[in-house]
């Protein structure tokens, strides 16, 4: 939708002033945002009048600062948990500590809670390289031995088993293909079981219906009951990884 015209102005609010920024557009109604950073857009029919629009936003102050609120909180927990994950690391749902050293023989271990990673180069790129290999290789082991159990789970959706690949995904923690080919992404390892197994449900029952239809979640639904609770998991560890 094409952006006609935009301008900052101000009301009252309970925090103190609210500023929003209006944009006019081709729409008929009005409708209100807030941004994660706090900003306020009001998008606006072109003939709507300021007073009207400020009108609006007056009544909907307690709303506004209720979700600037929420999304300062939020900002806060993501910052201190990306703050954690700079020496933490999981692996199958559990946090460890990190320890580098330096050593001629590379190679990575979990002691004591902690996440031991030896390498010859202390470049951060060079870690970074070893750690990613050792999830690499543990991905394929650990995602592996959760296929038969999840091909059990979907025995009701006569499903033939699919060739599976690992790789390492940006925006994705699984695809199917429409060959029939499952691929999972490698920093799915650092989750918990269940949110793995959510996940190989997920794509298991692509192969029924290769979309996010009401017969696609009517069948996960059927499958994995409790799929919603796994996804939200799943979204909450996201920003640690």
């Amino acid at each position: 939708m094409q952006l006609l015209r935009s301008s900052m102005h101000f009301v009252d609010g309970p925090d103190g002033l609210i500023s929003f920024d209006v944009h006019r557009t081709r729409r008929r109604t009005l409708a209100i945002q807030v941004h994660v950073d706090g900003r306020v857009v009001v998008r606006a029919p072109q003939r709507a009048s300021l007073r009207e629009i400020r009108g609006v936003v007056r009544e909907k102050r307690d709303w506004i600062d209720r979700k600037r609120r929420e999304f300062a909180v939020r900002s806060r927990e993501i910052q201190a948990l990306r703050r954690q994950a700079e020496t933490t690391r999981y692996y199958l749902g559990r946090p460890y500590s990190l320890q580098v050293s330096l050593a001629d023989l590379e190679g990575v271990r979990l002691v004591n809670g902690s996440m031991s990673v030896a390498v010859n180069n202390l470049d951060p790129d060079h870690v970074d390289g070893v750690l990613d290999a050792w999830y690499r290789d543990r991905a394929r082991e650990e995602l592996g031995s959760r296929i038969d159990l999840c091909m059990e789970r979907v025995r009701p959706l006569r499903v033939r088993r699919p060739e599976f690949r690992y790789r390492k995904m940006r925006t994705q923690w699984g695809s199917c293909s429409s060959q029939g080919r499952v691929t999972l992404n490698t920093e799915l390892v650092k989750a918990p079981w269940r949110c793995i197994d959510y996940v190989i449900v997920h794509e298991l029952c692509h192969l029924r219906e290769l979309n996010h239809s009401p017969r696609y979640y009517a069948l996960l639904e059927r499958v994995m009951p409790d799929w919603h609770a796994r996804r939200e998991a799943l979204e909450n560890l996201s920003v640690c990884f």
